[in-house]
């Protein structure tokens, strides 16, 4: 499927920008990943840390379902605004 990208004047794959909106978003994740363990690396939060660790992985999940769904819904309003600017 390819999406008529409104900024330049050309066509872009959906898969390809998800591609790449992936690999940033893992670099990000990865960085963030090591913020949160170094944090709870910390002398005295050993108590709390495996909480805290299911509750990172669980965000991160609603996070990227959320991300997913919003970006489906964008390239989807994006496809009917080129269509009816088309007519």
């Amino acid at each position: 499927m390819r999406v008529k990208n409104s900024f330049r004047s050309e066509n872009i794959e959906i898969e390809e920008f998800r591609r790449q909106l992936a690999n940033g978003v893992v670099t990000s994740k990865l960085d963030l990943d090591k913020k949160v363990n170094d944090i709870l690396a910390k002398p005295g939060r050993e108590k709390w840390q495996i909480n805290y660790v299911e509750l990172w992985k669980n965000l991160k999940k609603e996070q990227g379902n959320h991300w997913n769904g919003y970006l489906e819904k964008f390239v989807d309003y994006q496809l009917k605004f080129d269509i009816w600017v088309d007519r």
